[in-house]
């Protein structure tokens, strides 16, 4: 998989920017890769591809990643 850095911008300015664009563009299935170390706190990962991704050490803490969780 590979990362699609627009993706990977967008996320690394904090949760409330990431959760208003993925509600904007509901239907981009984001890709993400490397995501070891990152804050993903109360982040919306829901559809996005996280094939592969690296989350060692990351922070998941209120991670929302299943349209089963709505």
């Amino acid at each position: 998989m590979m990362a699609k850095p627009k993706h990977v911008k967008i996320l690394k300015r904090g949760y409330k920017t990431w959760n208003a664009w993925r509600k904007e563009n509901p239907e981009i299935k984001p890709e993400l890769a490397d995501l070891r170390l990152a804050d993903l706190r109360l982040v919306d990962l829901k559809g996005a591809n996280l094939h592969g991704a690296s989350l060692s050490e990351a922070n998941l803490e209120g991670l929302n990643w299943d349209d089963s969780q709505n």
